[in-house]
């Protein structure tokens, strides 16, 4: 599915082609690291039998980073951007991280998601340091729990596919509260001004040649996520009819279903 040549007539957009290009050229990692010794912190609280920090994937709950921007300008973010956290999947390692790690990183998305539950850690109105400016200040930014070097299996199976759930989720939430459609963006779409959608910090990287990190990677379910955000857009009001990329058809069941049905073909409870 062509990602970003969705406007070829568009000056300055990119063909996928060109895209892939640029991806492969930039010099840094896939995300920012987190320091191993925070990871085994964290990993090793949750191993706690004595650990009471969980709660149910529908509970979600808030703890705000150190570093935060101020208000957005008006009709803004008109951005929403998917990061990885490039952490091992874990029931409770959002928490672990927003409430540590992200206490003295200096940076700030707005949300952070595992398999077991999304943790906002930066204010809706608020900007979050998480792409760098200009996409600061135009953009609200969520993490997932994983690594850009998943494959696609990786991405879709098992606990790894209920982060994206748990993500795709907040997400439809979040397009609805802030104006937001649930569309993939062109470059040229991002550096416009003025479009509203989704997408990439590695498209933030490769539009404003500010940052040089590639998350969520090259195999990331991009086609799956956003149809089972739109599917869960439905329950919040934006409703399926118009969503500016169509939900297959088949039935009431939408994208969610489609998805765990024909795609996974079983492998997600």
């Amino acid at each position: 599915m062509p990602l970003h040549d969705d406007a070829p007539d568009r000056v300055g957009n990119l063909t996928d082609d060109e895209y892939w290009a640029v991806y492969d050229s930039l010099s840094g990692g896939p995300c920012r690291s987190i320091p191993d010794d925070v990871l085994a912190d964290a990993l090793a609280k949750l191993d706690d039998p004595n650990y009471r920090g969980l709660v149910g994937a529908d509970a979600d709950r808030s703890y705000t980073a150190a570093a935060i921007g101020g208000r957005y300008a008006d009709g803004l973010p008109r951005l929403l951007v998917v990061h990885d956290l490039e952490c091992p999947v874990r029931a409770g390692i959002a928490w672990e991280l927003a409430t540590g790690w992200l206490q003295t990183a200096g940076v700030s998305p707005h949300g952070m998601t595992d398999n077991q539950e999304h943790v906002q850690t930066c204010p809706d109105d608020r900007i979050g340091f998480h792409v760098r400016s200009p996409g600061n200040e135009i953009s609200h930014g969520e993490e997932h729990a994983g690594y850009a070097s998943n494959t696609l299996e990786q991405w879709t199976t098992g606990a790894q596919w209920q982060v994206l759930y748990n993500g795709a989720r907040n997400m439809a939430a979040k397009s609805a509260k802030l104006n937001i459609p649930l569309r993939w963006l062109s470059i040229a779409q991002i550096r416009d001004g003025s479009s509203r959608g989704m997408c990439t910090h590695a498209d933030i990287s490769i539009a404003f040649g500010t940052t040089d990190h590639t998350d969520p990677g090259r195999n990331f379910p991009f086609d799956a996520y956003l149809r089972t955000r739109q599917q869960f857009a439905g329950d919040y009001g934006t409703g399926g009819g118009g969503n500016p990329n169509p939900l297959p058809g088949g039935g009431p069941g939408g994208a969610a279903e489609w998805f765990i049905l024909d795609y996974l073909a079983g492998a997600v409870a």
